[in-house]
């Protein structure tokens, strides 16, 4: 007797790669574009899914220089839900955004949450030069406000609930710390919730002497991770991340209040940092520049 298809699909993920990735070049033909990054975020993108979660593809298209000139409009956002890979049981949701429109979310600074996707390292496609990914991951604005926002829907959700799921327990985690890496660091957070985690651990175990960060930032550091008692707050996220991996529909009722506490703290807390900001003449010569090394690649 044959296994479960969905089973056997979910545990080769080279097949789920290769499928997602037939999908992205079936969507360029289809709609005349180059796709230029995509890469895996949600649940799978932190590290937090189960064997049966949906795939998340985010990504970034580009037209060829002709097709800017035009006086046809690019679409600006493609985007599908609940695609069904072939002869599987497995769905992912995708959204790709015009290069273009990418770049012009920044003008308005904090909001751009799809910057995030360029941390991450769960790549299906990268076709960015290496010096422009790094020019983007430099200069771009941390999507601050676009963070704290989810992280204000999820504690109005758990803010009077009776029973918390290990998922919202565990976003609210994950976007509390990585408020917290934005206010102590003042840059991006790590895409993958895991390498936060290690990285939060790592430096709060480091003696001061041996830290990179100037001391005030190391005493903001401490009094930080006692104040949102970080030790307790990672040592849960094991938890509640056991519990979602065997279908447990609640946290124990006994911890609700942790993340009640944790998620109001963080969305309360004073921060005093200085956003990173781009300018406009800064995005026009990125966009060129890719556009140019689009219009080279194809030749």
């Amino acid at each position: 007797m044959s296994q479960n298809p969905k089973m056997e699909t979910l545990t080769d993920q080279t097949f789920v790669r290769k499928c997602i990735i037939k999908f992205i070049q079936d969507l360029e033909n289809k709609f005349s574009i180059k796709v230029i990054f995509a890469c895996e975020g949600g649940s799978r993108g932190w590290g937090t899914h189960t064997d049966d979660s949906d795939y998340d593809v985010r990504g970034i298209y580009i037209l060829s220089e002709d097709q800017y000139m035009s006086v046809t409009k690019s679409k600006g956002i493609i985007s599908g839900f609940s695609q069904k890979i072939p002869e599987t049981n497995v769905l992912f949701d995708y959204i790709f955004i015009d290069f273009r429109k990418f770049l012009k979310r920044n003008i308005i600074n904090e909001k751009n949450q799809l910057n995030f996707i360029l941390q991450s390292k769960t790549w299906y496609i990268n076709k960015f030069p290496e010096d422009i990914l790094s020019e983007l991951k430099i200069k771009l604005p941390v999507p601050l406000r676009g963070i704290k926002g989810h992280l204000n829907d999820l504690t109005k959700q758990v803010k009077n609930a009776q029973k918390i799921s290990p998922k919202q327990a565990l976003n609210c985690f994950i976007y509390g710390l990585q408020l917290i890496h934005i206010y102590v660091f003042d840059s991006f957070p790590f895409y993958s919730s895991q390498d936060q985690i290690e990285f939060l651990q790592n430096q709060i175990s480091q003696n001061k002497d041996n830290l990179n960060i100037g001391q005030q930032q190391n005493v903001q550091l401490e009094r930080i991770f006692e104040e949102f008692k970080i030790d307790l707050i990672l040592e849960k996220f094991k938890q509640y991340l056991e519990l979602k991996k065997h279908n447990q529909q609640s946290i124990p009722e006994q911890d609700n209040l942790i993340i009640q506490n944790f998620s109001q703290d963080v969305m309360n807390y004073k921060y005093d940092i200085k956003m990173q900001s781009i300018t406009s003449s800064q995005l026009d010569q990125i966009f060129r520049k890719m556009v140019s090394y689009n219009e080279q690649y194809e030749e």
